[in-house]
Order: C-alpha cells, then sequence, then structure tokens
C-alpha cells in the first residue's frame, strides 16, 4: 500500500545533485556566451550570435546607449552654460545682418558605420528649411556649434534613430555653423539628398 511518503532512497544523492549544479552552471554558460553577451553587449566570441542574427542586436543596443549618454552630458553642459544674449533687432523684425535666401541640394552616400556632417552657416534668428531622404533607415543628430565658443556650448535642435526622412526649420539660436549629422548602421550603404532652401551663407560639408 503506497503511504504517500519518500524514503531516503527516492532523494537524490549528493552525487546526483553536484551533476545537476554543473550542468545547470555549464548550461548557463553557454547560453551567457552565445545568447546574452552577443544580443546586449555586441560580444560574439563564438560566432553563433551572428549566425542567429543576435550580435547586430547587440551592437544596436551598445550603440543607441552611448548615443544616450552623449546626449545626456551635452545636455548637463547646455544647462550649465550661460544663456545666449539675443541680438538686436531691426525695425522690420528680422535680424541684423542676416544672409540672402539661398538654396542647395548635395548627394551622400554612407557605408557602413561611417558618419556625415553637413552644416549651414547661419546668423543668429535666420531660418532654413529642409529635407532630407535616405534609402535606408539612418540616425540624424540635428544640432549647432557658435562661432565664437564663448558664446555658449552646442545646441541640439533634434535627435532621431532609423528613419529614413526628415524635414522641418532650422531656426539659428546664434551666429555659428548648424546642421546634420548622419550615421549609417546598417550593414549596407546608404545614400541620402538633402535640400535645403532659407537665409543661410553657405552650406559646408564638415564630414
Amino acid at each position: 500500500m503506497h503511504t504517500g511518503m519518500f524514503s531516503e532512497r527516492d532523494l537524490p544523492t549528493a552525487k546526483q545533485l553536484r551533476r545537476s549544479t554543473v550542468t545547470a552552471l555549464l548550461l548557463a554558460a553557454i547560453l551567457l556566451v552565445t545568447v546574452v553577451y552577443p544580443s546586449e553587449y555586441g560580444i560574439d566570441p563564438t560566432g553563433i550570435g551572428d549566425w542567429l542574427g543576435l550580435k547586430q542586436m547587440g551592437e544596436i543596443k551598445t550603440s543607441l546607449a552611448q548615443e544616450a549618454t552623449q546626449e545626456a552630458t551635452q545636455n548637463v553642459r547646455r544647462d550649465m552654460s550661460a544663456s545666449v544674449p539675443a541680438k538686436p533687432r531691426s525695425a522690420s523684425g528680422t535680424a541684423e545682418g542676416i544672409a540672402s535666401q539661398k538654396q542647395d541640394s548635395v548627394t551622400i552616400t554612407l557605408r557602413p558605420g561611417q558618419g556625415a556632417e553637413v552644416k549651414l552657416v547661419m546668423q543668429q534668428d535666420a531660418e532654413a528649411v529642409y529635407e532630407w531622404i535616405a534609402d535606408a533607415p539612418i540616425n540624424v543628430d540635428v544640432h549647432g556649434e557658435p562661432i565664437e565658443k564663448t558664446q555658449g556650448s552646442s545646441h541640439s535642435y533634434k535627435k532621431e534613430r532609423q528613419i529614413v526622412q526628415s524635414s522641418g526649420t532650422i531656426v539659428a539660436v546664434f551666429e555659428g555653423t548648424h546642421g546634420w549629422f548622419w550615421r549609417n548602421r546598417t550593414e549596407r550603404d546608404v545614400t541620402l539628398r538633402l535640400s535645403t532652401s532659407g537665409a543661410y551663407k553657405e552650406m559646408k560639408r564638415i564630414l
């Protein structure tokens, strides 16, 4: 008759427990190296993560984390810097010395991992309308840097991740260069075309 009680014979032996523990540790180590490291950190010592498509996921996560840290650092520096004094306006309501209207366009091809930067030389309060289109998703940082560093730190207009098109208007917060930095995080060449029009002196390819 079965009493529902376990005897000592039903309990695992110390040897069996050690064997189960070692097996569990080995499986955990294998998963750590082949799955966790590639998918979270882009580290793939065995090559299995790349074969499973996990390495690219980890590289994207690491890249976004680094860019988020850089953005947070820039925001702290901008908050600590003195505010930029506004230039006096003329009677017409426009900033003095604003450049005449211009139009430009440029086509750029980015290799995998490559970045490119294009800036417009603008007076404070000048406006420029832009649009760019790419044939694959890329990252972009729209920002400005003053001509004289004593005016303050760089200014970030916006950052976007993994997009193929963007448009808008840049209103220069100070005299300097204002524009775009793109980064191709894909594994193929990406071509983009930028078109601009507005009150700026010239377009410069910085990088």
